[in-house]
């Protein structure tokens, strides 16, 4: 990734037309425990928690107490596979090409973004840092900028992107896994791509976290192969690559603490500053079922369990079970 690559500035400019906005998505609300199904994306803004669900539903949470303020279902999603959240707005990529916006006081329904401007291609991940929303188009090889501000198109990027997958936003960077063993770091105000790295240790790059300081990419791969790089977020350096891990699927790191949700059931949790070790998270009282997404606001942990229904809450300063809902 050395280097400055130009872009594609696609427009600036949304089209009214393809904004499909007004009235709310049909709304149930329930129990704690109620309208969780087969869960695979989660992402907190401290106050609220939102949950892909495979049955085209969205799942709210009372963050401070897990219990359910709604289940968001109808016009607005189809196939959502991934959720953000800057407290503000919720941005919901939906794998037949197009983005949900929702208001995150309210869960009502602020617009759907779509159209061939927007060069959605299989949208697989999206991530917002309160300015900038990121979409990555997976069989487009590219990614979406919008403007959280309004959600219109700033620009679609190709420069450096190959089959992407995961996207984090620190603020300062966004950082991109490859389908081709390799990251690349794009300036969010200019959509320049800094650089692409390759190598690094990246020997099967699955998930990628950044916290502003760090920068964390799991390698899933039979054992010993296991792995995680850390990068220095502002030079993109390797500090140290972190073995012994148990099969990384997903990944957050709250500046404080770096989470790992594994293949086994498990959920490991390292230590940001050095990477160390602080404990292996296991057992069935946890609720554990095939872990595929995790997501941690530096007060609470969400584990969304794919092979179940249910989502495990841990404590992010001491690592204790608080629920399984």
């Amino acid at each position: 990734m050395l280097g400055r690559v130009s872009v594609a500035l696609v427009s600036v400019a949304i089209c009214s037309s393809l904004l499909v906005g007004g009235g709310s998505p049909s709304v149930s609300v329930g129990q704690e425990g109620d309208g969780i199904y087969f869960p695979y994306a989660v992402a907190s803004d401290g106050a609220h928690v939102w949950i892909v669900n495979t049955n085209n539903t969205i799942t709210e949470l009372r963050a401070a107490t897990g219990t359910l303020l709604r289940v968001i279902k109808g016009d607005g999603l189809s196939h959502p596979i991934s959720v953000s959240s800057d407290g503000t707005h919720v941005w919901i990529a939906n794998v037949r090409d197009s983005v949900t916006e929702l208001r995150a006081s309210t869960g009502s329904l602020v617009k759907v973004i779509k159209g061939s401007t927007y060069q959605f291609d299989d949208p697989q991940w999206v991530d917002s840092d309160g300015t900038h929303v990121w979409i990555t188009n997976h069989a487009g090889s590219s990614v979406t900028e919008l403007r959280a501000a309004t959600g219109a198109l700033v620009r679609v990027i190709t420069s450096g992107i190959h089959y992407p997958i995961p996207v984090s936003s620190d603020g300062r960077d966004v950082w991109i896994v490859n389908g081709n063993k390799s990251v690349t770091e794009l300036r969010p105000s200019t959509g320049g791509v800094v650089r692409v790295l390759k190598g690094h240790g990246f020997t099967s790059p699955l998930a990628i976290a950044s916290d502003g300081v760090h920068v964390w990419v799991t390698n899933y791969a039979n054992d010993p192969g296991s792995s995680v790089t850390e990068l220095r977020a502002s030079t993109a350096a390797i500090v140290r690559e972190i073995k012994g891990v148990h099969y990384p699927i997903a990944i957050a790191s709250d500046g404080l603490h770096v989470w790992l949700a594994g293949a086994e059931n498990v959920v490991t949790e390292l230590r940001a500053s050095t990477g160390a070790l602080v404990r292996v998270i296991k057992g069935s009282r946890y609720g554990f079922n095939s872990p595929f997404a995790i997501f941690s606001d530096g007060t609470h942990v969400w584990v969304a369990n794919s092979g179940d229904s249910s989502v495990t809450e841990l404590n992010a300063s001491t690592g204790a079970l608080v629920r399984v809902i």
